[in-house]
């Protein structure tokens, strides 16, 4: 215990519980920039592949949200206090009544007093930001808004809004509101905790700058697939997202599951069935992104065959056998007795497989624990560089 991660106030701050776990690193990549002890420490390795992808790739083609704000002409601002912008505090929208105030609740029924704020003039910048025809964006993220009324807000908000209100037509209107639906889709989703170095520790916050950083596929306010934006479904918007940074399948697998499992994980949670076993979908899901990256690894034209033996109502590990290169034409069992009796002998309940390769048969053997977690597309991501390092280690691969 004496070498795990301590925090500041002497308490653990996680536990190592694999050799999956623990990653080289040489100072100079820890060093290189700002986010690389994040990626470090935070993110798995499928989430490091897509941020390094992304923020190359963003990088490239300045295609961030910051970038997209800067070429758009727009200016990003939060709200203030009755102090700082001259509104009274009963026409200040808070966390805690905006939704009700602007009628968000499902009965479309608010009572916000847009005249009232029409009648007055905020101090400064904020007589824009409180104009109207602005993206609000609440910190926590969970809905971010095109008003195309006046409102005034505390700082808990940030906004979105342009210094030419004169631009404002129709068409700039519907990129607004694709702006609004980018930043709640399932891919934006996944990006925050990619991007967002408090987002996973705490989702109720995403500072200003990592909102900046997110890659933002569209070039101004008169980008035409921006403005069709608002109509899209959510796995339209991944789709076109991956393919407008130049990812694939895996990438689109991610989010999806970063939306259906993996954001239970955010605000150090646990979901409810995490623990739980596997059903037959998230068991190919994994099987297919297993596949794809051991192609990587082997080459593309290397065929694979993979076998499960899900555990009985006692046990509690699945067994995979996975055939590579050569067809298991013998119907041998599943794992030979002494790679089981290796496999069995160093079961531990966590996440990750064990794996021994039988470098004879050309074989790779994996213990897995039978729960939910362990049969992620991330954990398969894992899995395949962990085939892959034990199958170099054997020599079979010279």
């Amino acid at each position: 215990m004496t070498s795990q991660p301590i925090g500041e106030g002497g308490h653990l701050w996680s536990i190592i519980v694999s050799e999956n776990d623990v990653e080289p690193y040489k100072l100079r990549d820890l060093s290189r920039s700002p986010e690389s002890w994040f990626w470090a420490l935070m993110l798995r390795p499928i989430d490091r592949r897509f941020a390094n992808h992304l923020r190359l790739w963003s990088r490239h083609f300045k295609r961030s949200f910051g970038d997209f704000i800067s070429t758009s002409h727009l200016v990003i601002s939060r709200g203030g206090s009755t102090s700082q912008t001259g509104v009274p505090a009963n026409l200040l929208l808070t966390s805690e009544d905006y939704q009700a105030r602007l009628g968000l609740q499902g009965l479309e029924i608010g009572d916000y007093p847009h005249d009232h704020l029409r009648a007055l003039t905020p101090k400064g910048a904020f007589s824009r930001l409180f104009a109207g025809r602005i993206v609000l964006i609440p910190r926590h993220m969970n809905e971010v808004l095109y008003i195309e009324e006046p409102i005034a807000f505390v700082s808990t908000f940030n906004a979105l809004y342009t210094e030419d209100s004169r631009v404002m037509d129709r068409s700039a209107i519907a990129a607004m509101k694709g702006i609004a639906r980018y930043l709640t889709s399932d891919v934006a989703r996944y990006l925050y905790a990619l991007f967002g170095k408090t987002r996973i520790l705490d989702s109720a916050r995403l500072e200003k700058s990592d909102l900046e950083s997110v890659p933002f596929p569209f070039t101004n306010l008169a980008d035409v697939e921006l403005q069709r934006l608002e109509a899209m479904d959510q796995n339209a918007i991944t789709a076109f997202f991956a393919q407008k940074v130049g990812l694939d399948a895996a990438f689109v697998q991610a989010v999806t599951e970063y939306k259906l499992f993996r954001r239970g994980y955010e605000d150090a949670q646990v979901p409810a069935f995490a623990l739980g076993p596997p059903d037959a979908e998230i068991v190919g899901h994994y099987q297919s992104m297993l596949f794809s990256r051991l192609a990587d690894h082997f080459g593309a034209a290397t065929n694979f065959e993979c076998r499960v033996q899900q555990p009985s109502t006692s046990e509690h590990f699945a067994l995979m056998s996975i055939q590579i290169g050569q067809s298991d034409a013998t119907g041998a069992a599943l794992i030979a007795e002494p790679l089981f009796d290796a496999i069995k002998a160093n079961m531990g309940f966590n996440p990750h497989a064990r794996i021994v390769f039988d470098a004879a048969a050309s074989r790779v053997s994996v213990a897995k624990p039978w729960t939910r977690v362990a049969w992620t597309v991330e954990q398969a991501f894992a899995d395949a560089r962990g085939i892959s390092e034990e199958v170099l280690r054997s020599g079979a691969a010279a």
